[in-house]
């Protein structure tokens, strides 16, 4: 009895197992037949050209001197103090950065001659007529170093959403062309892979105002004295594949 029923299981299995083959290659012929549908490969762009809503400055202040102590550093956050304070006037630039560096220097003999104490501090700010007037009346210990306008995220985020409406509204344009050219009934898209270029281009722009510190003279020529921001160039790209059928 105990024979008949290991010889009922085996019989089971082998039963299963031929089921499972019979599926799969039927699976297999309707991937088949599904492969020979026409497929087609095309890209699909679209940009646009974004006015740059932001900037950041960089100042630096340095001191030198012979060798390190507590005095020279207490010098150097006195005059980050007083600049904070100076920036309490200015509600639309905030300070996103404050940080320190010390650096030895060297004379030709490779010999440490003295040491460089540097506060540097990032600003960003959305009003450029703030940001001018702070750069005009900055104190004599500091230095701008950079300048760099850009695109904010939140203006970046609401221009990409558009882009990408006008992006797959132009996928379906060029689907029901190739569907139409090659007199097809029907398209269907496998496949979208959408990217977008998260850093842009900058273009060309003209020269931003003079970044020393003005004169007293000149600040009282130029009251108006505003940075004058760029644009940048956004773009969104789409790879595509559709199949094409008769119905």
């Amino acid at each position: 009895m105990m024979k008949n029923l290991v010889s009922g299981k085996f019989i089971i299995l082998w039963s299963c197992i031929a089921m499972l083959i019979s599926w799969q290659a039927r699976a297999g012929a309707v991937t088949e037949q599904q492969d020979t549908t026409p497929k087609i490969a095309f890209q699909a762009t679209t940009e646009s050209v974004v006015q740059e809503d932001k900037v950041q400055v960089v100042l630096n202040s340095q001191l030198q001197t012979s060798k390190l102590s507590k005095k020279q550093s207490q010098l150097l956050e006195q005059r980050v103090e007083t600049l904070i304070q100076q920036l309490g006037q200015y509600k639309a630039i905030k300070v996103v950065e404050n940080y320190r560096n010390s650096f030895a220097n060297y004379n030709n003999q490779g010999k440490v001659t003295g040491w460089t104490l540097q506060a540097t501090i990032t600003l960003e700010s959305g009003d450029f007529t703030q940001i001018a007037e702070f750069i005009s009346d900055l104190p004599d210990n500091f230095n701008l170093s950079t300048t760099n306008f850009f695109v904010s995220p939140e203006k970046r985020k609401q221009q990409e959403s558009e882009m990408l409406t006008t992006l797959l509204a132009e996928i379906q344009q060029k689907a029901e062309v190739i569907r139409k050219e090659l007199h097809r009934e029907q398209y269907r898209i496998i496949s979208i892979n959408i990217a977008r270029d998260r850093a842009g281009y900058m273009l060309a722009r003209e020269a931003p105002m003079s970044l020393a510190k003005a004169s007293v003279q000149q600040e009282a020529d130029n009251s108006g004295l505003s940075f004058i921001p760029g644009e940048t160039r956004l773009m969104m790209s789409a790879d595509v594949v559709i199949s094409l059928s008769e119905k």
